[in-house]
């Protein structure tokens, strides 16, 4: 069972927190309206965990429990985390979003196929990509550099190249073994070209573009080449 809204925004500890909470139903509904296919909101999924209020989990793996599939099924969820976080980017950005709190256990793969953002509290809708106001969650391991520069107050779109860069780079890290030489080594190259603090919009879309041209050898490796993509079955 899932609690009504109502409900939910009344057991919130503080007018912050329901704030928060207020900010997770507008993207929800953003995500449904909009049929958003990277943010989780089958069943008016909210992710309240932090209160308890929510028994009804759907089913999505999670980037911090890739260690319990069987290493087939692993090296699928690994290909899809890879291939569709441009998706991801490029919802994010086309919907007006700033996620902010990307890390492995907020990101997961719903039925064993499509990238998903499982946590949106943290999520801000912005109208100035320049001077998004600087949200209050995050987890500061994963954070761009600018949100935890706490004299400001405002943040920039580019916060999250650098959070989905280091969740990238994590996600690689926790998996090494799972992912062919070249494919570390691309992907390796752009966690370090974007794993720094930027200060304007077309390196979110580049970054978007470096992602793209990485992930494809998973797909199709160079022409001549022989098959190098992860082993696994599409």
């Amino acid at each position: 069972m899932i609690m009504l809204l109502t409900d939910v925004l009344q057991a919130a500890p503080t007018p912050s927190d329901r704030k928060s909470l207020e900010m997770e139903v507008e993207v929800v509904d953003l995500a449904r309206k909009n049929r958003l296919k990277h943010i989780l909101h089958e069943d008016r999924q909210m992710t309240l965990y932090d209160f308890g209020l929510v028994q009804k989990v759907p089913i999505c793996t999670m980037l911090d429990s890739l260690d319990k599939q069987h290493p087939h099924d692993k090296r699928r969820l690994l290909e899809v985390f890879v291939t569709q976080l441009p998706d991801v980017l490029e919802e994010l950005r086309d919907n007006c979003l700033l996620y902010t709190d990307a890390k492995p256990s907020n990101v997961g793969i719903y039925g064993n196929s499509t990238l998903k953002l499982c946590d949106l509290d943290s999520v801000v809708r912005y109208k100035n990509e320049d001077a998004i106001p600087r949200p209050r969650l995050y987890t500061r391991a994963f954070a761009a550099q600018e949100l935890s520069e706490e004299h400001r107050k405002t943040v920039s779109i580019q916060a999250d190249v650098q959070a989905f860069a280091r969740l990238l780079d994590e996600v690689l890290d926790r998996n090494s073994d799972d992912f062919p030489e070249d494919i570390k080594l691309a992907l390796k190259a752009v966690v370090s070209k974007y794993n720094v603090a930027l200060n304007n919009r077309p390196l979110y879309n580049n970054f978007i573009h470096d992602l793209r041209d990485a992930s494809r050898m998973i797909i199709s490796p160079p022409s001549g080449m022989p098959q190098v993509c992860m082993p696994c079955n599409i």
